[in-house]
């Protein structure tokens, strides 16, 4: 049985969707739906109603731990023989968002490739969520990206830590505030209280983003809805409107490298957050298989060394 049609009959299972499924695995809707049907007379019996969502038959629910175990059983495989080939060739599949992924692979990358030169990197950029999927499915060996997170046969190890920043311009508090201004942000710094800037305009990432999450609980404590002045997918789309002075912005601390310090505006406050859901972990997430793939191991260990400490890192780029 092709594993790539069982990877791709896992897709369609998590989308429900054979056109969202197409997207996400860079397919035409025309090759994926004949991959399946494909599997289907294979297996001898329909593994998806064609409903608008899709729903699995019945053979299909039986045929999902299976479709499981069968990517396990080939990323095993995959791992057994590459460790055949004296640990010096071989290919990593990694998954991580795409803002983080400009910051923390420019320097881990070069250092592996340095140690490992015949080892092959392939690339997913795409939102935690999407990556814990293909992480799941067998699409990618290994993700970084917000613990914990959660998923039957995953194994995790943690990275660093992250903390958030809060950018408010002072044009925003000269416009809801005016001439109160310095009051306001005391008073912030001294009760990390979101409330006080409920009519202040806010730049926000999209649902699932976990400076999304941040911000999110911290409105939620506050018991308020946020005026969102934009909302994007991109971090650094919203930083630079906040620097035009369009809204308050949630920022990680990591991700400002010293180009970024460096055009921060003299008159923006940049306020670190004080709350436990104000800082996150990172980590790693692979599957759990009897023998890990050596570049999975070898790629984490380098990443560790290269990113042993977080103040420096970010402070020196």
């Amino acid at each position: 049985m092709n594993h790539q049609s069982v990877g791709y009959f896992l897709s369609v299972e998590e989308e429900r969707s054979f056109t969202k499924a197409a997207q996400r695995l860079y397919l035409s809707q025309q090759a994926l739906s004949a991959s399946i049907a494909a599997l289907e007379r294979e297996v001898g019996a329909a593994l998806f109603e064609r409903t608008s969502p899709l729903k699995l038959t019945y053979a299909g629910e039986r045929f999902l731990p299976y479709a499981h175990q069968l990517i396990r059983i080939h990323r095993l495989m995959e791992a057994d023989l590459q460790d055949v080939q004296n640990r010096r060739s071989g290919r990593i599949l990694l998954g991580i968002a795409p803002t983080r992924g400009k910051l923390l692979l420019p320097r881990i990358l070069p250092v592996f490739h340095r140690a490992y030169p015949q080892v092959m990197v392939n690339l997913l950029e795409d939102t935690n969520e999407a990556v814990c999927r293909a992480v799941k499915n067998g699409e990618v060996d290994l993700q970084i990206t917000q613990m914990p997170f959660f998923g039957e046969g995953l194994s995790v190890e943690p990275f660093y830590e992250e903390h958030t920043l809060l950018l408010i311009p002072k044009e925003v508090l000269s416009t809801a505030f005016p001439g109160q201004e310095e009051e306001v942000l005391h008073r912030f710094s001294e009760t990390d209280e979101i409330g006080l800037l409920k009519e202040c305009p806010f730049l926000l990432n999209c649902s699932g983003n976990i400076i999304r999450s941040v911000a999110d609980r911290y409105f939620e404590a506050a018991g308020i809805q946020p005026r969102i002045a934009v909302e994007s997918r991109s971090i650094e789309t919203l930083l630079e409107l906040c620097f035009q002075g369009m809204g308050i912005a949630f920022y990680p601390d990591a991700f400002l490298s010293g180009e970024v310090r460096g055009r921060i505006p003299r008159s923006m406050s940049v306020l670190p957050l004080r709350r436990p859901e104000a800082s996150y972990s990172l980590g790693f997430g692979y599957l759990d298989l009897p023998s890990v793939p050596w570049t999975v191991t070898e790629f984490i260990r380098i990443a560790k060394e290269t990113i042993s400490d977080r103040r420096s890192q970010y402070d020196n780029l």
